[in-house]
């Protein structure tokens, strides 16, 4: 039985602990804080990531909306 996809992307989300996010997370972290200091460097969301690949023509919107959608 064939079930699945062919040439199926992974969504990935990766953050660089840089000397300012390890400061912060050494003086007892937000999540707030974190995400802040993480924006202003090149971390991309899992939307973020999911959305150029839709604008791409890579995989469709559902599936994006279905895997990292909003909580």
């Amino acid at each position: 039985m064939k079930t699945g996809f062919v040439g199926r992307r992974g969504l990935y989300e990766l953050l660089e602990v840089t000397d300012p996010i390890r400061d912060v997370i050494m003086k007892g972290p937000t999540i707030g804080a974190i995400r802040t200091l993480a924006r202003n460097g090149l971390f991309t969301t899992l939307e973020e990531f999911g959305f150029d690949l839709v604008a791409h023509g890579e995989t469709p919107f559902e599936e994006i909306d279905r895997v990292a959608g909003s909580e």
